[in-house]
C-alpha cells in the first residue's frame, strides 16, 4: 500500500505518527516489513484528548495550503498509524506527494 492514494471523495494519506517530538515536521516515508507506506508525521503534541490527531491535521494542511476543514480522520483515532482524508475537488496526486515530501 503507498502512503497516499486516490479515494471516493478525495485522496486518503496513511500516517505514522510520533507525539511527543522536539520538532514538528513531516519526516519523509516510511517502508515497513509488511510491505505498508506511511507518511512519517512528527508532533510535539501528547496523545491525549485529541491534541495529537489536531496537530497532524493542522501540520498536513499547512503543507498542503488548505483549509484544516477539508481533512478527516478516517481511522486511527487512538493508535500511531493513522488514515487521513483530504477533500478536495482539484486531485493531483504528484503534487500532494511534492508538498508532503521534505525538500
Amino acid at each position: 500500500m503507498k502512503f497516499i492514494k486516490e479515494s471516493l471523495g478525495g485522496v486518503e494519506i496513511h500516517i505514522r505518527a510520533t507525539p511527543n517530538a522536539k520538532v514538528e515536521k513531516i519526516d519523509g516515508v516510511e517502508n515497513r516489513d509488511d510491505g505498508n507506506q506511511y507518511l512519517k508525521v512528527k508532533i510535539r503534541a501528547i496523545p491525549e484528548d485529541g491534541a495529537a490527531n489536531d496537530a497532524i491535521i493542522k501540520i498536513i494542511a499547512k503543507a498542503l495550503k488548505i483549509p484544516k476543514s477539508d481533512i478527516e480522520l478516517k481511522t486511527g483515532q487512538k493508535g500511531r498509524t493513522k488514515c487521513l482524508l483530504v477533500k478536495n475537488k482539484n486531485l493531483d496526486i504528484e503534487a500532494f506527494i511534492k508538498a508532503l515530501l521534505p525538500k
